[in-house]
């Protein structure tokens, strides 16, 4: 599944539509970093796995959470290697795992 339990269609320009393989934070504290694996706009919940942390897994709900400034990127994005790179110097984001690896 992908992960995506919205209305459709999704509102226009929502900050706090938070899709799976979003890196994001609690609202002000941008060193509790999480990926977002699933997404529920009816009830504006998101299931997040917290990164470096005791809690693995939870529900929160969306207005406590905003996008990681840090980690500006998600899944479908291109990527261009600015310096030397060992494999190629551009790149496509095809997935985000829960535990944030690319």
């Amino acid at each position: 599944s992908s992960g995506i339990n919205a209305e459709w269609p999704l509102r226009p320009g929502d900050v706090h539509a938070h899709m799976p393989g979003y890196f994001v934070n609690r609202v002000g504290n941008t060193e509790e970093l999480a990926v977002v694996s699933k997404y529920n706009s009816k009830d504006r919940t998101c299931n997040v796995h917290w990164l470096d942390t005791d809690k693995t897994e939870e529900d929160v709900s969306v207005y406590s959470l905003e996008f990681n400034r840090k980690f500006d990127f998600n899944p479908m994005d291109i990527i261009v290697c600015l310096v030397e790179c060992a494999l190629s110097s551009i790149g496509q984001i095809v997935y985000v795992t829960d535990t944030g690896k690319l």
